[in-house]
């Protein structure tokens, strides 16, 4: 039986280019031609905030079509499929660490998905600005405080400072 772990903000840490890297390279093996790009998205890719010690990779496909079939491929490489994006055009998987504990999320999104430009453009203008990173910092640090964990509350705080980033990109 797996514990569910609280999870906390952390510094920064080299070694999660170092994972993402390695990551990579396993979903590039798996999905062959039908691969075009992945990206290191989520606070883990900005070293000036704060983060869960959690990969998350954007991975860009040419087609959605038979990528379900590699899931046996996806599960040796210890990524599962998870229906937490169930209906919004992506697959979703996570690999986690023995004891339950998440280690990498990954998108995976067709290569049309509009998505992908939002993703990009909220990393580069939150690695580009102290200041959005610090506000973005204090904000999480604020909804875990009030609401003691990850969580629906949690995430709506976040997917709100996320829009009014997006707001200034267009």
């Amino acid at each position: 039986m797996t514990t569910k772990k609280k999870m906390t903000l952390e510094a920064s840490s080299p070694l999660w280019e170092d994972v993402y890297g390695i990551e990579k390279g396993r979903i590039a093996k798996i999905l062959r031609s039908n691969f075009i790009a992945c990206y290191h998205i989520g606070s883990t890719a900005v070293p000036a905030v704060k983060a869960r010690p959690i990969i998350d990779m954007l991975c860009v496909v040419h087609t959605m079509k038979g990528i379900t079939l590699f899931n046996n491929e996806f599960e040796q490489f210890g990524f599962v499929q998870s229906d937490m994006f169930q209906g919004k055009k992506r697959l979703f998987y996570i690999h986690s660490a023995k004891d339950g504990t998440p280690l990498c999320y990954l998108h995976i999104i067709e290569k049309t998905s509009a998505i992908i430009g939002e993703y990009l453009d909220f990393i580069r203008h939150l690695g580009g600005s102290s200041e959005l990173a610090s506000e973005y910092d204090q904000i999480r640090d604020r909804l875990l405080e009030q609401h003691g964990d990850f969580n629906e509350e949690y995430s709506a705080g976040k997917s709100i400072f996320f829009k009014k980033v997006q707001s200034t990109c267009k």
